[in-house]
C-alpha cells in the first residue's frame, strides 16, 4: 500500500521538488507506457485493472501513471 501511495504522491506532484508529466505517461495507455519501461510485455491483468479503474470508469492521468509505477511489472524491473 505504500509503494501505491508513494506512486500517485509522485505522479499527482505533491513531493516538494518533484515535477511529473502524467498525462503525457498516461496518454501512451498502460500497455505500452509498461513495455517501454520494462523492455517487456506487460501482465493482460495489469494492463485491464490499471485501464479499467475503479468502478470501471476512465482514472486520472496520475492515478494511471502512479498505478503504472507501483504496478508488479514495473516492480520487477
Amino acid at each position: 500500500l505504500n509503494r501505491i501511495n508513494f506512486a500517485i504522491a509522485l505522479t499527482a506532484e505533491t513531493i516538494p521538488g518533484w515535477k511529473a508529466n502524467a498525462a503525457a505517461v498516461a496518454s501512451q495507455g498502460a500497455r505500452k507506457t509498461l513495455a517501454e519501461l520494462t523492455g517487456s510485455e506487460p501482465a493482460a491483468e495489469t494492463v485491464a485493472a490499471i485501464e479499467q479503474g475503479a468502478n470501471g470508469e476512465q482514472p486520472r492521468p496520475n492515478v494511471v501513471a502512479g498505478a503504472i509505477i507501483a504496478s508488479p511489472d514495473f516492480q520487477k524491473r
